[in-house]
């Protein structure tokens, strides 16, 4: 009696289960396929049990075609290919993975549909169905998203690529449960449609897409994809449930609008995958973002901030904080973390904020959360100092407060940032160097990214503060170069680079001008290249335009830190044109190097730092000097104050001319000779053309840089 009325018991509570519940052990994850080899097209199962399920004689049956019926086992919380036409090694190496021993693999031998159009239903081996692709699926809860599911529209189906697929497994969502998501928008528009629910119930990810919700549109979890964004503008919109932002997709709200999260919101970021490389966070969140609770794995005696009053690295932990640091047992005081009145140290990121933290094998990928985002009119105070570090003073730190870009530009030309600063400092952590970007610059501050500002001020203490707004925020992380004249000079090695701008701009000076120059920041891997502008180092130098027939010289730093090769080089040119001449001297070697033809190297037996042997002649061509010409076997070089014109074989040189670019000569001698020698130490700095004339008329003509 007690058995019989056990096993009662139990079927009855069975029938109160929802039968799509019961029978969905196994789901359709993934639909993929390769429009240039349908050989590799394929379905995906995933297993949200524990256990192995035995896939013998489970059915796959589309809604044109022929049946699948399956041989295999698919691992507990797995997964199982059924591929069209193709060996497993096959598909591995054109799909560009390996699957592991979660992942079960099928050849159908060419049974597998992808005819476009079709729809799958997935059946148990007592024919009982356990999910379909109909309408993205059946029941809350049960699917994974990777490519689209529902209708297989085959080579039509533009995003369905294979950046879009990721075969036998799951494409992070930074979400602990990624089982799973109903309502996958993934229609390739550039609006998501309206989601009008009475009641926040389904999940949306936003793949590949802007969704520009209205106040009516409810919904519960919401994930934003790389490259992808929420687009508010005036409207109060609520999530029901969780927020999800991965690497690159962001927030954008351009006016008065808001977004409240009913949950939590992650925002995930890469970092570097080294602890000897750094990453610059910010906070996007109002709420408190803990350092060491989010940057697990790292060294506590290397997250650095930076105190712009006393210009000094700082910790921002509460005092004292006792911890380990490499083995070793350390308290920070008040003396090593940041003080009043820039901020209070609490162990806690503050909004608007920079923080320098190293990178973790076993943490490139960080999720910060938090409750509440960023959003409005933030103010963070700038002060100056007169506390003189390398590349000058009144440095500060600041980060990029919402959780989506930041046009510099925007940023950069408010009317009251531009009175404060005038350009931004962005480390790269993967080159160790800073790159800088002014107000012309069309560029992004990345979400999450913090970096340095210079204040263009003498003054000491509170300076005022920068703005940031909603007018700024942008979703794109394309670049653009600026409208004035631009060279972009390089200096490379083998693992380092670094660059410099030349900006030929009517309303700058040739002189210091705070507006339009920027400072150098110099790069902590003592791999640097500048300008010199009177006795400071400039990443920016703004110079007016060069006139017809005129050359301005720059005076270049460069340091480099270790023995090695090393070449400098045009980046690019905006807006340069061919009479624009960009000549590299080296005074040690005595060279001369038209950048714009080839790019210079040299090397160092050691590190060390060059203030007063690189040159930079920029020089407006307009001649009226004939076409060069190489008829004679001479060479023609200059030295310190002399012009060199050497015959390189047994002819003699007849006759030597020399011309200004205006076609003026200023030197001449018939003197037949198989060298000539000549005194330029009187000479203007700038273009000229030397004229050598051979036996028989013959004539060789180049074009000279002087330098006095």
């Amino acid at each position: 009696m007690i058995k019989t009325l056990t096993k009662k018991a139990a079927l009855v509570l069975l029938l109160f289960i929802p039968l799509a519940q019961m029978a969905q052990t196994v789901v359709i994850s993934e639909v993929g396929f390769r429009s240039s080899a349908s050989s590799d097209d394929y379905v995906e199962l995933y297993n949200t049990t524990g256990s192995a399920i035995n896939l013998n004689n489970y059915t796959l049956v589309p809604s044109v075609g022929s049946t699948v019926t399956i041989t295999g086992t698919i691992p507990a919380n797995g997964f199982f290919i059924i591929a069209k036409n193709t060996a497993q090694a096959s598909f591995e190496s054109s799909w560009g993975v390996t699957l592991g021993a979660s992942v079960g693999y099928y050849n159908s031998g060419n049974v597998l549909s992808t005819t476009s159009g079709v729809t799958f239903t997935l059946n148990d081996a007592s024919a009982t169905a356990l999910d379909n692709t109909t309408g993205y699926g059946i029941t809350p809860g049960t699917r994974l998203y990777q490519c689209p599911v529902g209708s297989f529209l085959g080579n039509n189906q533009s995003n369905t690529s294979i950046s879009d697929c990721n075969p036998g497994s799951v494409e992070s969502l930074s979400v602990d449960d990624l089982t799973h998501w109903t309502v996958s928008i993934y229609n390739n528009t550039w609006d998501v449609p309206r989601i009008n629910h009475v009641t926040p119930t389904e999940n949306l990810i936003i793949k590949n897409e802007a969704w520009t919700p209205a106040p009516s549109d409810l919904v519960n979890d919401v994930y934003i994809s790389n490259s992808s964004y929420i687009n508010i503008t005036t409207s109060a919109v609520t999530v029901g449930g969780n927020l999800y932002i991965n690497d690159n997709g962001s927030v954008r709200i351009t006016s008065t609008g808001s977004l409240s999260v009913t949950g939590t919101v992650y925002h995930t970021m890469t970092g570097e995958n080294t602890n000897n490389k750094y990453n610059v966070w910010s906070t996007p969140f109002s709420s408190t973002t803990d350092i060491l609770g989010t940057f697990t794995g790292v060294n506590p005696c290397d997250v650095y901030t930076f105190q712009a009053t006393t210009q000094e690295w700082k910790s921002d932990y509460s005092v004292p904080f006792s911890t380990t640091c490499n083995g070793n047992s350390v308290t920070f005081q008040s003396a090593n973390v940041i003080s009043s009145p820039e901020g209070t140290p609490d162990g806690n990121m503050d909004v608007g904020r920079g923080y320098f933290i190293p990178g973790d094998a076993s943490n490139t990928t960080r999720t910060l959360s938090g409750s509440s985002l960023n959003n409005g009119n933030i103010n963070v105070s700038v002060y100056g100092s007169s506390v003189s570090v390398a590349g000058g003073n009144d440095w500060n730190i600041v980060g990029n407060p919402y959780p989506g870009g930041l046009w510099i530009n925007q940023f950069l030309q408010n009317a009251n940032n531009a009175s404060l600063i005038n350009a931004v400092y962005i480390y790269n952590g993967n080159s160790g160097a800073y790159e800088t970007y002014n107000p012309t610059s069309g560029f992004v501050i990345s979400a999450c990214q913090g970096f340095f500002i210079n204040a263009v001020s003498t003054t000491d203490g509170l300076l005022g503060s920068l703005n940031f707004t909603n007018s700024m925020r942008s979703r794109y992380s394309t670049t653009f170069r600026n409208s004035n004249q631009t060279i972009y000079i390089s200096m490379t090695a083998p693992q380092f680079s670094d660059n410099i701008q030349i900006v030929l701009d009517p309303n700058s000076s040739d002189g210091l001008d705070p507006v339009h120059d920027a400072f150098k920041l110099p790069n902590p891997n003592n791999f640097n290249l500048a300008t010199y502008i009177d006795t400071e180092l400039f990443v920016f130098n703004g110079i007016k335009p060069i006139e017809e027939n005129q050359t301005k010289t720059v005076r270049v730093y460069v340091q480099t830190p270790d023995a090695g090769n090393y070449e400098i080089n045009i980046d690019s040119l905006n807006m340069i044109g061919a009479n624009i001449d960009v000549v590299l001297e080296d005074k040690v070697n005595g060279s001369f190097t038209n950048l714009k033809n080839s790019n210079y190297a040299f090397s160092t037996a050691q590190s060390e730092t060059f203030d007063n042997r690189f040159f930079l002649h920029l020089t407006n061509n307009v001649t009226s000097v004939s076409e060069l010409t190489n008829e004679l076997n001479v060479s023609i070089y200059t030295t310190d104050g002399f012009v060199n014109v050497n015959a390189l074989g047994k002819t003699n040189i007849d006759k030597v001319e020399i011309y200004d670019v205006l076609g003026k000569i200023t030197y001449l001698s018939n003197k037949s000779n198989n060298s000539h020698i000549i005194n330029v130490e009187e000479y203007q700095s700038g273009v000229y053309f030397v004229k050598a004339y051979g036996e028989n008329g013959k004539l060789s003509t180049k074009r000279i840089y002087i330098s006095n």
